[in-house]
């Protein structure tokens, strides 16, 4: 399987922040078609916990984050914010080792047929 990615800050994506939300379960899926289709997110994905949403975003910066938890809580009653991270850094994507500016600058191969306990 091959994946194409691109350098994120050359992109204007200079910050990524993970967020877990709690979602009525009745709304998760609305909740999460209507997240997936903003054009900072990079994954959304549900989960099955009491904490059963995560959000991926791609950032213009940090403080962009705020305008993020604004339209959360504006536009999806019901749903809550229960953790929040900031990605300060990448240094590794998709098995590449990657520069500030997320471009590849090397590759970690991973040997699927390895044995886990001697890696």
């Amino acid at each position: 399987m091959f994946r194409c990615d691109v350098a994120r800050a050359l992109a204007g994506w200079h910050a990524m922040a993970l967020l877990w939300l709690t979602v009525p379960d009745a709304e998760l899926r609305t909740v999460g078609n209507r997240i997936a289709g903003w054009a900072e997110t990079r994954m959304c994905a549900a989960a099955a916990s009491p904490t059963n949403l995560l959000v991926i975003l791609n950032l213009p910066s940090f403080e962009h984050l705020e305008e993020i938890l604004i339209r959360i809580a504006a536009s999806l009653p019901g749903v809550t914010v229960t953790e929040r991270r900031l990605v300060l850094r990448h240094v590794k994507i998709y098995g590449r080792l990657v520069d500030e500016d997320g471009r590849s600058i090397g590759v970690i191969s991973l040997d699927l047929w390895a044995d886990p306990r001697k890696r």
